[in-house]
């Protein structure tokens, strides 16, 4: 997922420089002519997209060591019985 994220923001920013140098990524590259709003939109959006791709590649799971070990939270909690 962080790979995928990663090439996206890139690709983004290719985007992002090319449309101020003059090149049209999508319909040079892909043959694809994005409409006015979209195209000047979508370095922003493939950015966008590759940062979330980036954040949810990063977040830590459980392995089933960390489930099996007991720690504070799968404790009892102490009775409040005086």
């Amino acid at each position: 997922m962080k790979i995928i994220g990663y090439l996206l923001v890139a690709f983004g920013f290719v985007d992002f420089i090319g449309s101020f140098t003059g090149l049209d990524v999508w319909k040079d590259w892909f043959h694809i002519t994005l409409p006015g709003i979209l195209w000047n939109l979508s370095p922003y959006i493939e950015m966008t997209i590759g940062y979330f791709l980036i954040k949810s590649g990063s977040k830590p799971t459980k392995t089933a060591e960390q489930l099996g070990s007991p720690d504070a939270s799968n404790t009892a909690a102490a009775s409040h019985d005086e």
